[in-house]
């Protein structure tokens, strides 16, 4: 039964360490244990979808398109290293408004 189900974030990032990507999360001292039985009763709906099968699944799809750790990291993919580089190029002014043209530096 899903409500019996611990889940803890050192095992949620587990499926992917073992798939092949290197994995650091800041675990808390406490498990999370959620509860499916509102959904299950409710709507008789049991989930089918796996962390494990979802990690997999977007391994899997990074994969095919060649996305390195290093792009995933970067600014293209992280929205506060975006708007930081956008800041560092003149591009956004201190009030992270676009400038109409850049400023040199």
């Amino acid at each position: 039964m899903l409500s019996q189900m611990s889940v803890r974030l050192d095992l949620v990032a587990s499926p992917a360490g073992r798939a092949g990507g290197a994995t650091r999360i800041a675990l808390s001292s406490r498990d999370e244990l959620p509860s499916f039985d509102k959904i299950e009763s409710a709507l008789d709906f049991t989930p089918e979808w796996t962390v494990r099968r979802s990690v997999a699944e977007m391994l899997e799809a990074y994969r095919a398109i060649g996305l390195t750790i290093d792009e995933f990291r970067s600014p293209r993919f992280l929205r506060l290293a975006r708007v930081k580089q956008l800041v560092a190029e003149g591009v956004l002014g201190d009030d992270l408004r676009r400038r109409a043209a850049p400023v040199a530096s």
